[in-house]
This record gives C-alpha cells, sequence and structure tokens, in this order.
C-alpha cells in the first residue's frame, strides 16, 4: 500500500495509470493516500504521541 501511495505522489505517471497497472481501483487508492497523509499529519503534530502516553 505504502509503495503504491508514494509511487502516486512522486507523479511519474497518472493515477488512474498507476491503478491500472496495479490492479486497484482509484477509489482505493485515493482511501489509501488520505488514510497515508492524515497518519502523517498526526504524526507530525505530535498526536500519535500524545495518546500513546495517555494509555498508560
Amino acid at each position: 500500500m505504502i509503495r503504491i501511495v508514494l509511487a502516486g505522489l512522486r507523479g511519474e505517471e497518472s493515477i488512474s495509470a498507476l491503478c491500472r497497472r496495479k490492479g486497484i481501483s482509484d477509489s482505493l487508492y485515493c482511501t489509501w493516500s488520505k488514510e497515508f497523509l492524515e497518519t502523517g499529519n498526526r504524526r507530525l503534530s505530535g498526536e500519535t504521541a500524545r495518546q500513546a502516553t495517555s494509555l498508560r
């Protein structure tokens, strides 16, 4: 999943072409991409660390 999202972010080919080549739907790519970017934003903002600390 991560490799496909990163390939899409590099922009070397269209998302549609990438999805066809990998055998996935455009909507699945969009879901993965959104999850990947949201997780990255949470980690960069420190939310994940705060949540982990509060669970102790």
